[in-house]
């Protein structure tokens, strides 16, 4: 005789995925790590934005914009992270790297640029689709043309 499935014993609880405590403990972790990367919090937290907009206005389910906004948001972040890193890692470091125009302009026109590819990539992909999609009925069609040739029309007729 089978045994029923723990899940289906008399008083048997199904298992929980995550409990409480492993929450609490990725919190005080995070919450920690913030704290001693406080500058570099900071920094991206105002730099990643135009990110987060995308993540927020992007209405495919999917949501690709925000990865490739927050991938070019990123890239123009890192040098001054970087230089964050490399030189005093200070709030007060990040703060002046945050008032500076020419940060500003590279860290969210880098996002822009990814707003642009977003917005401009898809339209030609979808040409060089179509274009490779004529060509091969185009190739379908000759071969069937020879095909004909070589063994006569009732090769190009269809049942029906």
């Amino acid at each position: 005789m089978a045994k029923k499935p723990v899940a289906a014993r008399k008083g048997a609880k199904p298992a929980k995925s995550g409990g409480t405590f492993t929450r609490i403990l990725v919190l005080s972790l995070a919450v920690a790590f913030g704290l001693m990367f406080l500058p570099t919090v900071i920094f991206l937290a105002f730099a990643m934005l135009p990110t987060v907009a995308a993540y927020i206005v992007d209405r495919n389910p999917d949501k690709y914009e925000w990865i490739c906004v927050g991938g070019l948001n990123f890239a123009g972040s890192v040098p001054f992270l970087l230089q964050l890193w490399t030189g005093r890692h200070t709030v007060e470091a990040a703060a002046a790297q945050l008032t500076d125009v020419f940060t500003l302009m590279a860290v969210y026109g880098a996002a822009g640029v990814g707003w642009l590819m977003f917005m401009a990539l898809p339209p030609v992909v979808g040409v060089f689709v179509q274009m490779k999609a004529q060509r091969r009925v185009t190739t379908l069609k000759a071969t069937q043309q020879r095909l004909i040739q070589t063994w006569g029309p009732e090769v190009g007729k269809t049942k029906g």
